[in-house]
């Protein structure tokens, strides 16, 4: 088989829903390793079981075909709470372009409204909150990848315990 008679198979697959479902799984679970996140917490089989299940994947995907495959109308798998890791009750379905300009708001702000970043000085107790990562960063010298990273991986850097903390 020569190579653009594969390129041209998988770009048809990609454009299939079990397809896409499987491109965007993927994906996710190599974007992971690049930001120190944790693997999703379901199967490729869980996530087209639940995106199968969903009216607005097959909305949004009739409309990207509709559209002659579109790139700003691709559905896409968004974590609700970004910081958080990709789980079944933390993804909603939207377009690829609702999802970039979500996230573009989110690194504007330095984090997703709803959460409060907390710092507890492993030393003194002193617990501390915090409305961004710069915020966070700036108080207490520690490098926003940091304190993201201990706050993805659940774990403590040699100063600090770092949570996120969901207001409610």
């Amino acid at each position: 088989m020569d190579k653009k008679y594969h390129q041209e198979a998988v770009l048809k697959f990609h454009r299939t829903k079990k397809g896409l479902i499987s491109k965007i799984y993927y994906s996710q679970c190599h974007r992971r390793k690049r930001k120190g996140n944790s693997l999703p917490k379901y199967t490729l089989l869980e996530l087209k079981d639940w995106a199968f299940s969903q009216k607005e994947f097959h909305i949004l995907f009739d409309n990207w075909k509709k559209s002659k495959y579109l790139k700003d109308l691709i559905p896409s798998f968004d974590r609700i709470l970004s910081t958080k890791g990709y789980s079944l009750n933390n993804i909603q379905i939207l377009t690829w372009k609702e999802n970039d300009e979500k996230g573009k708001q989110e690194k504007s702000t330095g984090r997703n409204k709803s959460e409060i970043i907390q710092s507890i000085n492993l030393i003194t107790n002193e617990k501390l909150e915090f409305n961004t990562y710069r915020e966070a960063s700036k108080s207490t010298g520690e490098n926003i990848s940091t304190i993201s990273l201990c706050i993805n991986n659940n774990r403590n850097s040699r100063k600090f315990n770092w949570e996120l903390i969901t207001k409610t």
